[in-house]
C-alpha cells in the first residue's frame, strides 16, 4: 500500500509485487515480464505546479499589510494543499502499474480501489508506436493497441519508459509465438489422402470423385 519504486525492466514472474500474483498464471510465474512504474515524466506537471504555487503563496506573504493578515491562513491552507497534491500523485505514480508478459497485457491503477485489466496478446492485431519531441527529449513513448472487435480493456499505453527496447521485446513476442493456423492447398493427387477425420475417403474403380467409407476399407484403389 505505501509507496514503492518498481522500475521498468525485465523480471521474472515471481519478482513482480506480490499482489500481481493472484492475478497471473503458472506459465506466467514462471516466465519473463517487462514492465514497473511508467515513466517519471509524469511527475513533471505536479511538481511544476507545486513549485510555481508555493512562489506565489511566499509571495504573497512577503507582500501582505498587517490589516490583511487574515488571508495568511488561506494561503496556509494553499500551501497544505499543494504539498498534499504532490504527495498524492507521487503515491499514485508508484501504484500504477503496467506489465508485459508472455500472455497479456496487464495494468493495475488506483490507491485505494484497485483496477486490474487486461488484453491477451492473441488478440492484438496491431500496436502503434509514437513519439513525440517532448517524448523524445525526456525518452519515453506511447503504445495504441489494436484489436479486431470491440473496444477492450487496455488499449493505450501512456510514457512508457525505454520504448524502443520495449517496443522490440513486445514484436518479440508477438512474432515469437508462432501460429496455429492451417493452410490448406489445393493438390491434385491420384493417390488416397488420409486427413485423419472420422471417415476415410477413396478412389472409385472408374476413377471417379473421392468417396467416403465410414466403415472398414478392405483395400485402397491403386490407378
Amino acid at each position: 500500500m505505501l509507496p514503492q519504486a518498481w522500475p521498468w525492466e525485465i523480471r521474472k514472474g515471481r519478482e513482480l509485487p506480490s499482489e500481481f500474483m493472484r492475478y497471473l498464471s503458472d506459465p506466467e510465474l514462471n516466465g519473463d515480464a517487462l514492465g514497473g512504474q511508467v515513466h517519471w515524466s509524469v511527475m513533471v506537471e505536479p511538481v511544476l505546479t507545486t513549485a510555481g504555487g508555493l512562489f506565489l503563496c511566499f509571495l504573497m506573504l512577503t507582500q501582505m499589510s498587517g490589516s490583511l493578515a487574515g488571508i495568511g491562513v488561506i494561503v496556509l491552507l494553499a500551501v497544505l494543499f499543494l504539498l498534499g497534491r504532490l504527495g498524492y500523485r507521487y503515491w499514485e505514480w508508484t501504484r500504477n502499474l503496467i506489465f508485459i508478459t508472455g500472455k497479456r497485457v496487464i495494468t493495475v491503477t488506483g490507491i485505494f480501489t484497485r483496477n486490474v485489466a487486461m488484453l491477451p496478446l492473441g488478440k492484438l492485431t496491431d500496436m502503434n508506436y509514437k513519439r513525440t519531441p517532448v517524448g523524445y527529449l525526456l525518452g519515453y513513448g506511447q503504445f495504441r493497441m489494436e484489436t479486431a472487435g470491440q473496444n477492450q480493456a487496455v488499449e493505450m499505453l501512456k510514457h512508457i519508459p525505454d520504448p524502443d527496447a520495449s517496443y522490440r521485446h513486445v514484436q518479440n513476442l508477438l512474432f515469437g509465438r508462432g501460429t496455429t493456423d492451417v493452410i490448406l492447398l489445393d493438390v491434385k493427387t491420384d493417390k488416397p489422402v488420409n486427413v485423419n477425420w472420422k471417415g476415410r475417403f477413396r478412389k472409385t474403380a472408374t476413377g471417379g470423385d473421392l468417396e467416403q467409407d465410414g466403415g472398414k476399407v478392405d483395400k485402397w484403389y491403386e490407378p
